[in-house]
């Protein structure tokens, strides 16, 4: 109903007219942050009335602020899931770029961490090889480091290097060949009680662990195949669990 008052095209266009005003970004993107978190139709608004470009635009604009950058990213992980022509809207419009670029320029805020793992998850999903080439798998692994004690870090992480994972075999080989494997064991390790971090954990390791026979062998030397045992009778009433293990 919000959108039909017009409210997000008058930010949108605060957006345009104040570009220069970091706190009127900030203010625009988290109200639009609020809108796409809850209601597919303004999703859908945001979308056609280029609401992506405008947020990414920020960003670009606006790199050194944290606040538009941890919205912008919460924003572009939201529009990226689910439908696929957002998913290619946000990827096509230069989303990948952008949310790895504010990871590198704020290592230290959890949520542009984790939000932009989960943005990277969500266009992984259909567009793996754009996320790879822009060193993706890099900015995930290197965010799952840097706030291991975060569980929504380490589950958007996994979940993105699942993606990854189960995309071509080269961009599986490129996954196999950072530190991706023992980022995803250590995050078992730590987050023993987090289902959403078991599920996508062991979805990356059977993801990973359906290629070449070298990975397979990383895997198992780095303590994968040990650590998805354990998951799975830690858990053994999740599905999704059992799912990704047996897989």
């Amino acid at each position: 109903v919000i959108s039909t008052w017009g409210a997000i095209k008058a930010m949108l266009n605060a957006m345009e007219t104040h570009s220069e005003s970091a706190a009127v970004q900030e203010s625009c993107c988290g109200a639009l942050r609020n809108l796409v978190a809850c209601n597919e139709d303004c999703k859908a608004t945001i979308l056609s009335d280029g609401g992506v470009n405008a947020v990414i635009a920020t960003m670009r604009k606006h790199s050194v602020a944290v606040g538009v950058q941890e919205d912008g990213c919460a924003i572009l992980r939201i529009l990226a899931g689910g439908k696929d022509d957002r998913s290619v809207a946000v990827t096509s419009a230069g989303g990948v770029e952008v949310v790895i670029s504010a990871m590198g320029t704020h290592p230290g805020s959890m949520d542009v961490q984790k939000h932009g793992c989960g943005a990277l998850r969500n266009m992984a999903a259909r567009h793996h090889r754009t996320v790879a080439a822009a060193r993706g798998v890099e900015a995930i692994v290197r965010a799952m480091g840097l706030h291991s004690e975060s569980a929504g870090v380490q589950e958007y992480g996994c979940a993105a290097l699942a993606n990854m994972a189960a995309g071509s075999e080269d961009v599986r080989a490129a996954v196999a060949s950072t530190d991706a494997i023992d980022a995803v064991v250590r995050a078992l390790a730590a987050h023993g009680g987090s289902v959403r971090v078991q599920e996508h954990g062991c979805g990356a390791l059977a993801n990973l662990a359906a290629g070449a026979e070298d990975v397979r062998a990383k895997v198992a030397a780095a303590g994968g195949i040990v650590a998805v045992v354990m998951l799975m009778g830690a858990h053994s009433t999740s599905v999704r669990v059992q799912e990704r293990g047996c897989g």
